[in-house]
Parts: structure tokens; C-alpha cells; sequence
């Protein structure tokens, strides 16, 4: 029997299982005390608890050691264990309905992966609801509701698709409905508030046209207008958030679904992540991140207790209040909502549609710029930076970074960027070839008073990038003592300079030989303001003779050649011997039935030591890269996902490769199978 139809029985609500009917037993079970269950796939037999009741010793014996699905309402979490009494650690606590095949292979709280589908004992706790969006049948009254971020899979149920149904959403929640399955072809939109079927019919969709969703197919929840700002960890695994407003917690742990996962943070401005890498935030081990906080950046990292610890894959999370960085906004003509992000903050890949494409005035306070793009992702140049007040009416002809006049009035996409006001700018440029490598020194104006973004551009001319020289650039702002920094110029981008910084060098590795690349130049550009005003520039010839590489990669394995959808992998790449000069190395992910940036996530996590630095940062690789790896390295490894999709697909493969000299002598390339998960 399937648990779909145990809690049809039982009169359960269900997010994305259940039903509820109008009958009189129904309605008594709804209005009895609300309880977690695990239902038995062997005989449909449930046993459920209310918060703070536990199962004593052991599960009761019609249901010990059964393959079991969870019945878990929002509120809820259900804690198991493989081993009778809760012992020894061998648990994990989950949040939300989950499917037996969901049990198996979780990191528990003595941090092995175990196999909790056939549970020996069990509790119940109470934690804290989020609030869900519903749809609601007017021929069966029956409720289906999701929280925000999630969705009804393909379609939606069948005891509620196609049926006639009202929208029911709290404030801050919306509800996203399609009368296609899959929510597809942009025959969306999205629907605030309470909303009956007869004002559904008639409404204008993200294609355009006007379309009926009073009988939708497939749903979405998101988030709608000023709901509580949340900071959120998100999964490397699998993809999926973990969101919590200030001042809430994660309970004794993380939900199993994201437990001792690699994750990523995403906190808003005024919001902090605590994280630690003990459950319950236990012995000080608590760290706070803010703002957009890559996996590789919670490693490593100064703790409470004074220790240096890896928050990487943390195992409870708490988020607080902290100081509001000043923020620059943009304000629409249409509903007169703002859109602000802090210094250094981005839209993403495009303004959210609640305010996109609207005609917009910028705010920005002192030290503050808004950068502005008619295009989606800061694409091709449309680029121009405002500061003060500036009013619509001002950006409708602006000379972009493209050397085009363009409208900015109604933007696509956004960044907040820090000027200087203290008036520090980009001086002059000088470059000096150093054998294999040609450093260039940034000379600054004075010194930073704070962390600024310079911009950085490798313009055209005789040398190519990637092909002539490497893209990726080590950086130093302590005149080359240490090289800390790896940056990605692959044509352009911006790197973070570090408070009192005069001066800022970058160690560039070429690729030429002086028999066959004479007349080689590297053009760099560089600029602080906004409006490029102090915009320098500088050639180095790199056509000159350089030293022979001996240096060739000896072996690569990856960990695993299959991962299900969500999950990581690694690559490590074995060198014939320890580099001695900085070294180029190939990567490139290369297309199958498996194509990158739509089951392949682009960004990989790159992991070298020289012996004196551990570098550790991410890397688009949506395109073939060349390593700039210093002296000392003997292992690289690659970390790379893919991407958990909602399609129901065969498996699939693609391939990662690693070179230094080529085919015939070091070519390396492993394939890579997606197992669908769907």
C-alpha cells in the first residue's frame, strides 16, 4: 500500500502526499492533536507520536525493522535511530513527509552515513512551522500546500490536478501555478493572497498571452513582497535550503536532509549564519558568515573558542541580527517597492520579477554605487554606474561600458559596487616579465580606508587569453611577500582589495615560447571609479625565450563515476613531480548525453597546496580553463556536481579532462554517469 493511500485513510494533510475529505471521521482526525507517523510499506500500519513523546525502548514489533515512509506535519520533526533506545548517536531528525528511499545513506549525528529506512526506535519533537501556500479543491475541499522554494514535481497529485481550485497564500508567500505540467513554456504567474477560481481565468502570463489557471497542472510557492527576511544554507549535495528568520535556530541539529552537508550560505543584510560543526551549537565551536559565503570560505575560519575549525559541512545553525551594511536601492515607478543590496551584492542572474524591467529611480548614499544592465547577468558591456539620487528620466541615454548610448531606465540586472569617496583611485601600471611570468604592480593613488573592488580587464591585442596566457591570476597587496589570491580575468572581473592597500600586484603565467610567439603582448586595464576616470592601462611584451616544463600528470581518479542527481564528485590529479616554477593545467568538462550548465553545475570547487598557501576557490568552468599553479603543488583535486532537475530521464554522462602537455603523453579524461533520481 502506498503511504499516499495509508494518509488518505487516516485523514491526514499532506504537502505533496495528502488529502483531506469532508467526512465525519475525517474531520474528528483533523481536529485531533496533530502527530508525526512512519507508515509501513509492508502492511500500511502506522505509528505515530505527538511532540515530545519517543517510542520507549524500541518501535512496537508490528512495525520494528519495517520499511517505513514519514508523515511529517509542518511543525513537526521525527528523530530515528537503527538501533534500539536511541543509542549512541545513530541519529537523524527529519522535517517534512519523506519517502523510504530518502532514509537510506544520511549523514547521522555521529557523523556516518547510515541506512534509517528500517527504524528500531523513534521520537517526535516540535519545531518551528513555516508558513505554506495551499490550493483548494471546490469539488473535494481538499487542501495541497508547499512552503516556500518548494514544488509539486512534475504535475501535481492527481486527486487534485486539473481540478477547479481557489488559491489560498499568507502574506509573504505566492502561489505559482501552469496550466502545462512541469510548470512549463512560461505559462506561468503567481497569485498573492486569497484568490477564488472565477479570478483565475482571465490572467496575463509570463509569455505574454492571457491563459485560464483556474484548473492548473503544476505549482510552485515562493516568496511574494517583504516577508521576514531569512538567511538560508544551501546543500551542495543536493541543492535544496535551509532558511531561518533572526533569532530562530536549528533545534539540537540540522534537519537530515541537509545534515553534514557541504553547504553554502546566503544571508541577506542585518542577517548572520551561526554555524557549528557540533550539534546543539555545543563548546563555543560558532563562527557568524554574512552575505554570500562560498563552501571553500567556511573552511579554515577562526572560531568562538579560538580555534581554527571547518564550518564547511555543519551539523546545527542558528541566525542572528547583525550590523546593516549601507545599502544602495533601486525604487519602481509602478509600486513604489525598493530593491537594495549592500556593497558588493549582486541581483543575480536577473532582477526579481516583481520589480524587473519596471522604470526605477536609483538611490545610492555616499560610497555607494549602483551598476546597472539592460540585459539579464550584467551581460556584454551594457553596463553604466550611478551614483546619488538619479531619476529614471537622467538614465534614459547613457554612454555604457561598451562605448554605446543606452537606455537604463528599465534595468534587467544589478550590482551595488563601493566608491571611494575618501577620492583613492587607480594611479598608473608598470609590468616586468619575470622568466615564465609577468607580474604587474597596480600602483593606487594612497591607501584604501576599506575594502574596495578594483576592476580588472585583459583587452584585446597580440596575446590571446587562455591561449597565450593563463586567465587565472594570483594577487598580492603586500608588494609579492605572499600570493593569497586566485582571480579569474578571463577577459574581465573585480577582486576585493583589502583595507590600507597602496599597491596591487598580479603574477600572470604565459604560454608562449620565444621561437614561436615573438611580438606577444598582454594588455591590462584597471580602474576603482565607477566612471572609469581613472582608468589605466598597460603592454607587456611576453615574446622572450621562457624555461621548459618537465612537470606532465602521472594519474587522475575520481571518486565516483556514478552520482545521483545532487550529489559531488571529485577528480584528483596526480603530478610525475612537485611543480618548480608556476605551471599551466588544462580542465574542461566535455558534453554527452549530459550537457554542462543544465545537468552539470558549472562552478567547481578547485583544492591545491604549495606547501606554504592552501588555495581553495571556485571556478566557472562552463568553458575549457588553464591552472596557473604555483611552485610546491604535487595533487590538484576538482570537486564538481550535478544538477538535481524535476525531469524523469535516463541516465546520462559526461566527461572531465585534465592535461598539461596533451594528448599522446598526459591527456587524462574520466567519464561521469547522473543516475536520475526523479
Amino acid at each position: 500500500m502506498s503511504i499516499k493511500s495509508v494518509m488518505l485513510m487516516a485523514g491526514f494533510t499532506i504537502s505533496s502526499l495528502g488529502y483531506v475529505s469532508t467526512s465525519a471521521a475525517e474531520e474528528q482526525a483533523q481536529s485531533a492533536e496533530v502527530k508525526g507517523c512512519i507508515v509501513s510499506r509492508q502492511t500500511g500500519e502506522q505509528y505515530c507520536l505527538s511532540a515530545g513523546e519517543r517510542s520507549g525502548y524500541s518501535l512496537p514489533s508490528y512495525i520494528k525493522g519495517h520499511e517505513v515512509d514519514l508523515v511529517v506535519p509542518n511543525g513537526l520533526a521525527i528523530t530515528l535511530s537503527d538501533w534500539d533506545n536511541l543509542s549512541y548517536n545513530r541519529l537523524a531528525t527529519f522535517t517534512r513527509d519523506t519517502r523510504n528511499e530518502k532514509l537510506d545513506n544520511v549523514i547521522a549525528r555521529n557523523g556516518s552515513r547510515l541506512n534509517f529506512s528500517n527504524p528500531r526506535s523513534m521520537r517526535v519533537t516540535a519545531v518551528q512551522a513555516q508558513p505554506e501556500a495551499c490550493i483548494v479543491s471546490r469539488s473535494t475541499n481538499a487542501k495541497y500546500c508547499l512552503q516556500n522554494g518548494q514544488r509539486s514535481g512534475y504535475s501535481l497529485p492527481a486527486w487534485i490536478y486539473n481540478h477547479q481550485v481557489d488559491v489560498v497564500a499568507p502574506q509573504g508567500l505566492g502561489v505559482m501555478l501552469s496550466d502545462y505540467d512541469n510548470l512549463s513554456y512560461n505559462h506561468l504567474a503567481v497569485f498573492t493572497g486569497n484568490v477564488p477560481a472565477e479570478d483565475r481565468t482571465h490572467v496575463l502570463a509570463y509569455n505574454g498571452q492571457y491563459l485560464d489557471f483556474s484548473r492548473p497542472h503544476s505549482m510552485r510557492v515562493v516568496a511574494s513582497g517583504k516577508p521576514a527576511a531569512q538567511a538560508c544554507i544551501k546543500s551542495r549535495e543536493t541543492g535544496e535550503q535551509y532558511c531561518l528568520s533572526a533569532g530562530q535556530r536549528s533545534g539540537y541539529s540540522l534537519p537530515a536532509h541537509i545534515y553534514g552537508h557541504e553547504v553554502d550560505v546566503i544571508a541577506p543584510n542585518g542577517l548572520g549564519v551561526m554555524l557549528s560543526d557540533w550539534d546543539n551549537l555545543s563548546y563555543n565551536r560558532l563562527a557568524v558568515f554574512t552575505g554570500n559565503t562560498g563552501n571553500a570560505q567556511l573552511e579554515n575560519v577562526h572560531a568562538r573558542n579560538g580555534q581554527y575549525l571547518d564550518f564547511s559541512a555543519p551539523r546545527s545553525m542558528r541566525v542572528v541580527e547583525v550590523e546593516k551594511a549601507p545599502e544602495a536601492c533601486i525604487i519602481s515607478r509602478q509600486t513604489s517597492e525598493r530593491y537594495c543590496l549592500p556593497a558588493g551584492q549582486r541581483s543575480g542572474y536577473s532582477l526579481p520579477r516583481w520589480i524587473y524591467n519596471h522604470q526605477v529611480d536609483v538611490e545610492a548614499p555616499q560610497g555607494l554605487g549602483v551598476m546597472l544592465s539592460d540585459f539579464d547577468n550584467l551581460s556584454y558591456n551594457h553596463l553604466a554606474v550611478f551614483t546619488g539620487n538619479v531619476p529614471a528620466e537622467d538614465r534614459t541615454h547613457v554612454l555604457a561600458y561598451n562605448g554605446q548610448y543606452l537606455d537604463f531606465s528599465h534595468p534587467h540586472s544589478m550590482r551595488v559596487i563601493a566608491v571611494d569617496a575618501q577620492g583613492v583611485s587607480v594611479d598608473s601600471i608598470s609590468g616586468e616579465l619575470d622568466g615564465n611570468d609577468l607580474v604587474f604592480d597596480v600602483a593606487l593613488t594612497g591607501s584604501t580606508v576599506a575594502n574596495r573592488s578594483i576592476n580588472l580587464e585583459f583587452a584585446e591585442n597580440t596575446g590571446k587569453v587562455k591561449i597565450d596566457y593563463s586567465s587565472l591570476v594570483y594577487a598580492s597587496f603586500d608588494n609579492g611577500a605572499t600570493w593569497p589570491v586566485v582571480v579569474d580575468i578571463n577577459s574581465a572581473n573585480s577582486l576585493s582589495v583589502p583595507k590600507s592597500t597602496d599597491h596591487v600586484k598580479l603574477r600572470v603565467l604565459t604560454l608562449v615560447d620565444g621561437v614561436n610567439d615573438s611580438g606577444k603582448n598582454v594588455e591590462l586595464h584597471a580602474w576603482l571609479d565607477a566612471d572609469k576616470a581613472d582608468l589605466a592601462t598597460h603592454i607587456a611584451d611576453i615574446g622572450s625565450d621562457h624555461s621548459a616544463n618537465t612537470v606532465i600528470i602521472s594519474e587522475m581518479t575520481t571518486a565516483d563515476e556514478q552520482i545521483t542527481e545532487g550529489a559531488s564528485t571529485r577528480s584528483t590529479i596526480q603530478l610525475s613531480e612537485t611543480t618548480y616554477r608556476n605551471t599551466p593545467m588544462h580542465i574542461q568538462f566535455i558534453n554527452n548525453t549530459a550537457k554542462k550548465g543544465f545537468d552539470i553545475n558549472v562552478t567547481v570547487k578547485m583544492i591545491y597546496s604549495d606547501g606554504s598557501v592552501d588555495y581553495r576557490y571556485d571556478l566557472d568552468l562552463l568553458d575549457f580553463k588553464v591552472l596557473n599553479l604555483s611552485a610546491g603543488v604535487s595533487e590538484v583535486v576538482v570537486s564538481y556536481q550535478a544538477i538535481d532537475d524535476t525531469l524523469v530521464e535516463g541516465n546520462e554522462k559526461f566527461y572531465f579532462a585534465a592535461w598539461i602537455v596533451g594528448k599522446g603523453v598526459d591527456y587524462k579524461k574520466d567519464q561521469i554517469i547522473i543516475i536520475d533520481n526523479d
